[in-house]
């Protein structure tokens, strides 16, 4: 069956449901795999036109799509456009890989395995995991703003994690009728009076 024309005839859900039910599957997954490559082809040259357009001075603030900053910077080579269309889908991967080098966007789109690293009781150890089954937290493990992690930053980043935040303090000066409260930048007197009044309420 000639699977050219079924990538462009079909017009909505139904009538393209109808068209390929009537293919093997050997040509639905052909198709299938020229749509995949139609995206990142589609979305290089909706980059290339913003990159021109914007270069001509033409305004595309009124232009509402969530995809014009990514363009952009598709446009100009700082992202591949394959990371759109591979990982469309998985928001936090989609989002951490564009921050990365090219080099880096290169290794996540070839799909090895990436090290993972664990803590458990017995000690660190890690599994490799291939980008697209890491979950959004091990995402955020691995991925840094501007490369790959190896497992030594990853157990410190853990380390990091697991770390508690540190409370706030506020320093307390007994003076005349009362206490100075400073529990920031600004110095705050509470009386006697009032802190009796507290404690009344309280009780």
């Amino acid at each position: 069956m000639n699977t050219e024309m079924t990538t462009t005839n079909p017009t909505t859900i139904e009538q393209a449901v109808t068209t390929y039910m009537a293919m093997s599957t050997n040509d639905l997954q052909t198709v299938f795999n020229r749509c995949l490559s139609s995206i990142a082809e589609n979305i290089v040259h909706m980059a290339a036109i913003v990159r021109v357009l914007e270069g001509r001075g033409q305004d595309l603030t009124n232009v509402k799509n969530g995809m014009l900053p990514l363009l952009r910077r598709i446009g100009c080579g700082q992202v591949l456009p394959e990371i759109v269309s591979q990982f469309n889908g998985f928001p936090k991967l989609l989002r951490k890989a564009q921050a990365l080098p090219l080099a880096d966007q290169r290794a996540l789109l070839g799909g090895t395995p990436i090290p993972v690293a664990f803590v458990t009781d017995k000690g660190t150890t890690h599994r490799v995991i291939a980008p697209l089954s890491m979950s959004p937290g091990e995402v955020d493990q691995v991925l840094a703003n501007d490369h790959i992690r190896d497992i030594g930053e990853q157990v410190s980043y853990i380390a990091a994690k697991a770390r508690p935040a540190a409370t706030a303090t506020a320093e307390v000066v007994v003076g005349k009728g009362g206490i100075y409260v400073t529990p920031g930048q600004e110095r705050v007197f509470i009386s006697v009076k009032e802190m009796a009044n507290f404690i009344v309420r309280a009780s």
